[in-house]
C-alpha cells in the first residue's frame, strides 16, 4: 500500500494527470494507492487512521 498526502497542487488538471499516471504505474506493480489531503491529516488524523485500519483489516482478512 502507498499512502500519499497532498496539498493544493494535486487538485489542478496537471496534478490530477500526474496522479493518474503515478497510480497506474504503482497499480501495475501490485500497489494500492490511498490518498489523503493535508487538511485531513492535520485536522482529522483519527479519521485517517480509521480508514487505514479498515484497509489493512481488509488485506489481513483476504490474506
Amino acid at each position: 500500500m502507498v499512502v500519499e498526502i497532498g496539498g493544493d497542487s494535486h487538485y489542478g488538471d496537471e496534478g490530477i494527470a500526474r496522479e493518474a499516471a503515478r497510480t497506474a504505474f504503482l497499480a501495475a506493480r501490485g500497489f494500492r494507492v490511498v490518498r489523503f489531503g493535508n487538511a485531513d491529516v492535520l485536522h482529522n488524523a483519527q479519521g485517517v487512521f480509521e480508514v487505514l485500519r479498515g484497509i489493512l483489516g481488509d488485506i489481513d482478512e483476504k490474506g
